[in-house]
């Protein structure tokens, strides 16, 4: 797995959010403390969440996109996965048994079953995953690993489920117009915020490098195989 393409575009989007940091911290210094900062500043406290949770959704999907890209590339027969994987794996054939009419079901069970005993090779697909994808909670990373067979944490540090959430929850208040970017923003501060850019960073880059270590040492195979595949490298 390469994780090149994802690690790039997420240190640009954290560079974007890091520069309304730097606004914000100008402005809060100019006005000194306890002391309201102007409406067009104060606005951008609740942008940095919008901002800032683009880096980490980038970071998410991209590093998704990776990991299936090389597990897609291996061409792996589904009878050498890792059970857990073939959740992923086998998305088109529960989508055929699911939405096939009631005369086609039989047939379609059988296909996914025949595919294990015929070689069948892993066509992985972002597609699978696009509702899961489509909003990226600490809960969204856990599954994400669940359904690779990732036997470690979202995170390595605890403190971060406070701050995702944070980003989170007010990056869709103000994305999804329950609040002003203002109103956001409210009762924070440059020092918060930036705990909160520090954390989205640290997340990220841990869930990228758990991918690609995941993906070279080819977890997602089961072990009987799985030094074939290292062999081949």
């Amino acid at each position: 797995m390469n994780s090149s393409h994802a690690t790039a575009g997420l240190t640009v989007r954290l560079n974007e959010a890091r520069e309304l940091l730097s606004a914000i911290n100008s402005a809060e210094k100019k006005a000194g403390p306890l002391t309201p900062i102007p409406s067009f500043e104060a606005s951008l406290r609740g942008l940095f969440y919008v901002s800032c949770y683009g880096a980490l959704e980038w970071s998410i999907t991209a590093g998704v996109h990776a990991y299936l890209t090389a597990i897609d590339d291996e061409k792996v027969p589904l009878s050498h996965l890792d059970w857990v994987f073939n959740s992923i794996a086998l998305d088109s054939f529960f989508k055929a048994v699911t939405d096939t009419g009631a005369g086609g079901k039989w047939a379609a069970r059988r296909r996914m079953f025949e595919a294990f005993s015929d070689g069948t090779h892993c066509k992985a697909s972002t597609a699978s995953m696009e509702a899961l994808l489509s909003n990226i909670w600490p809960k969204t990373i856990e599954e994400i690993f669940h359904c690779f067979g990732v036997a470690k944490p979202w995170t390595d540090v605890a403190a971060n489920l406070g701050y995702m959430k944070e980003l989170v929850e007010k990056r869709n208040a103000v994305a999804h117009g329950r609040q002003t970017a203002i109103e956001a923003g409210e009762g924070t501060s440059f020092t918060q915020l930036d705990k909160i850019h520090k954390a989205t960073s640290g997340v990220a880059l841990y869930f990228l490098a758990t991918l690609e270590e995941h993906a070279n040492q080819k977890l997602y195979v089961q072990s009987a195989f799985r030094m074939g595949y290292l062999n081949a490298i």
